[in-house]
C-alpha cells in the first residue's frame, strides 16, 4: 500500500507539473475564439479583468457600453441616458470606466460603473475642461484626460484646437488631479495599475508625441519615450509593466514596445514577422496587442491579434476564429484576451480568446491534486 501511495503520489504531481507547463505554452498557442457580439456587427471588447470583459455593442444606431462575461449571451448594457452613446476603455475588480456623449452635440463626459446601468457616475468636471474621457481604473481611481477632442468610431482620439490634459479622478468629478506635466501642450493618460499612470504628452517646444508615466502627480511624470524614435505612445500598464508603441526614426513603421519604468529599459516586440506592431495592453508577464503579416494565399497584408511574453521572439499570432482580420486590445490575470475583428464586409466583433486550459483551470487542480495527497498521508 505504501509503494503503491508513493506511485500516485509521483504520476499525480507529473500530471499536475505536466497540466501546468501545458497552459504555459498554450498561453502562447491553444485558445478558444467567442464571438461576444451582442446582436448584429459593431461591437468591440476593449478590455478584460476578473473574468469579466468590457467594451460597446450596437444598440439601435448607437454604440453602447456592454459588459460580459465570457459569452455573448452573458452580456449587460451598461448605457444610461441622458446621452445616446457609451463605450467601456478599462476595468478593474468591479468598477468600469470610460465615457457618454450625445452623437453630434454634447461633448464626451468620463464615467464609471459597477457592473449595471443604474451605478452609472458621471466624472466630467465642473470647469476647466469642455470634455473629458476615462480610459482605465484600478478599482477606486480613474485615469483619462480632458480637453478638446473627439472620439472616432474605432477609438482612435483625435485632439482638436486647445489641446487635452491628462487627469486622475478619485471617483468624483470634483476631487481629480491634472497630470499635465510642466512645458506640455497636450497630454493623454491611457491605463492605470496601482498608483502609477501610463500614456503620452506633446511637449510645446515639439510636434511628436512622447510615451509618458506618472506616479499620481503632475510633478511625477517619466519620459519613457526611448532613443532612435520618431514618436511613442504608452497604453497599457500593470504591475512594472507598461506597453505600448512607437515609430522608429529609420522607417515610418510602428513597433510594439515594452518598458520596465524607465525609457531605457525599453524592449522592441516587433520582429521581422511583422510589417508593423502595437502592445495594447499587459497583466504583468505577457502583452497583448497585433501585428500586420502576409497571408500567402491572399498576397495581401492582415492584421492579426498577438501576444508577447516579453520579448520579440516570444510571440504567438492568435487564431482568427474564421474572421478576415483581428487584434488584441487587452488581456486579464488569468491570460484572457480581448479584442475586436472583422470579416472584411464592414463591421466590427467583440471577441475573447480563452486560453486552453484556462491557467485558474489549472491552478485548482494543483490544490486538488495536493489536497488529496495530504488526505492520502493522513
Amino acid at each position: 500500500m505504501k509503494a503503491t501511495h508513493q506511485q500516485f503520489c509521483k504520476v499525480l504531481l507529473a500530471v499536475m507539473f505536466i497540466a501546468a507547463g501545458a497552459a504555459s505554452e498554450a498561453l502562447g498557442v491553444t485558445y478558444n475564439v467567442i464571438n461576444l457580439t451582442p446582436s448584429g456587427s459593431w461591437s468591440q471588447a476593449l478590455a478584460a479583468s476578473g473574468g469579466q470583459q468590457g467594451g460597446y455593442g450596437l444598440v439601435g444606431n448607437n454604440r453602447q457600453a456592454f459588459l460580459w462575461s465570457g459569452s455573448a449571451a452573458s452580456g449587460v448594457n451598461l448605457h444610461t441616458g441622458p446621452y445616446n452613446e457609451s463605450r467601456i476603455n478599462g476595468m478593474s475588480g468591479t468598477q468600469q470606466a470610460g465615457f457618454i456623449h450625445q452623437l453630434g452635440s454634447a461633448p464626451y463626459h468620463a464615467y464609471i460603473w459597477s457592473g449595471s446601468a443604474a451605478s452609472g457616475a458621471d466624472l466630467h468636471p465642473p470647469s476647466g475642461f469642455s470634455a473629458s474621457c476615462a480610459m482605465g481604473t484600478n478599482g477606486t481611481k480613474q485615469a483619462g484626460f480632458g480637453g478638446n477632442f473627439m472620439i472616432d468610431t474605432q477609438g482612435n482620439i483625435v485632439i482638436t484646437g486647445g489641446g487635452t490634459h491628462a487627469l486622475l479622478w478619485n471617483g468624483s468629478p470634483t476631487d481629480y488631479v491634472d497630470l499635465n506635466p510642466s512645458g506640455f501642450y497636450n497630454s493623454v493618460a491611457a491605463g492605470i495599475s496601482g498608483t502609477q499612470q501610463v500614456g503620452w504628452g506633446q511637449p510645446t517646444s515639439g510636434s511628436t508625441m512622447r510615451a509618458s508615466l506618472w506616479s499620481s502627480t503632475a510633478a511625477s511624470y517619466v519620459n519613457l519615450h526611448p532613443s532612435g524614435y520618431y514618436d511613442s505612445f504608452a497604453k497599457g500598464i500593470s504591475g512594472t509593466q507598461q506597453v505600448g508603441m512607437g515609430r522608429p526614426t529609420s522607417g515610418s513603421w510602428s513597433h510594439a514596445l515594452l518598458w520596465n519604468g524607465s525609457a531605457e529599459s525599453f524592449i522592441d516586440l516587433d520582429s521581422a514577422k511583422f510589417y508593423e506592431s502595437c502592445a495594447n495592453g499587459t497583466n504583468g508577464t505577457q502583452q497583448a496587442g497585433w501585428g500586420t503579416v502576409m497571408v500567402p494565399q491572399y498576397g495581401e497584408v492582415f492584421k492579426r491579434a498577438v501576444v508577447w511574453n516579453g520579448s520579440a521572439d516570444s510571440y504567438t499570432i492568435l487564431p482568427t476564429g474564421g474572421f478576415y482580420e483581428c487584434w488584441a486590445n487587452g488581456i486579464d490575470a488569468y491570460g484572457n484576451i480581448v479584442g475586436g475583428a472583422t470579416y472584411g464586409t464592414g463591421g466590427t466583433y467583440a471577441v475573447l480568446w480563452q486560453p486552453i486550459p484556462e491557467p485558474a483551470t489549472v491552478s485548482l487542480l494543483a490544490l486538488g491534486g495536493l489536497a488529496i495527497i495530504r488526505r492520502r498521508r493522513r
